[in-house]
């Protein structure tokens, strides 16, 4: 009895110590909250977030990732790598500018409010991200450029609800800045 007790505490030790292992360094669930990312992630979709491969490359424009909110750590963010170190993101006219190149963006919701003008440099070390539904997201254009260090993961794909299951893929649209992608 004793060895059978034992025998299940072992087993239950060692699947907790390999759930948290893969949590905290292979890929961990989240739940979309808000519509910020539509129309490409819809509230109350759950994504897989993948966390390997920013230990071995930098983030690419274009990835879609989770961040930590530099102004209040515990909030985490949905939202779309736009602008990598160096690069001078411009809002104006409701389009956007990378580096004085116009981003043909045809997965976002509408175009950024006209009213809505910013010019900012991304520092080293920082991405500036965007949401896909542009005028409703808090993003860097208010909480400012994310330090690489609070990017989490990047979204690899949509598990639930299940019909709406897909693998995330960077757009096409942002290969046109590939000589800015440092």
């Amino acid at each position: 009895m004793f060895t059978e007790i034992r025998d299940w505490l072992i087993t239950i030790g060692e699947a907790v110590l390999l759930t948290t292992f893969l949590i905290f360094f292979v890929a961990q669930s989240f739940l979309v909250k808000g519509y910020s990312m539509e129309p490409t992630l819809h509230n109350g979709e759950r994504v897989m977030v993948e966390k390997i491969s920013y230990r071995f490359r930098q983030p690419k424009r274009g990835e879609i990732v989770i961040v930590k909110n530099p102004l209040q750590k515990e909030e985490k963010y949905i939202k779309r790598i736009i602008g990598l170190p160096g690069d001078k993101i411009d809002i104006r006219e409701g389009s956007l500018y990378i580096n004085d190149v116009l981003l043909d963006e045809d997965y976002i919701a509408e175009p950024i409010a006209f009213w809505y003008q910013k010019s900012c440099e991304v520092p080293p070390g920082h991405v500036y991200v965007l949401g896909d539904n542009r005028n409703h997201s808090d993003d860097s254009r208010r909480i400012g450029p994310i330090p690489l260090d609070h990017v989490l993961g990047r979204v690899a794909f949509v598990y639930w609800p299940f019909k709406n299951f897909e693998l995330i893929k960077q757009p096409e649209v942002l290969s046109g800045l590939e000589v800015y992608n440092h």
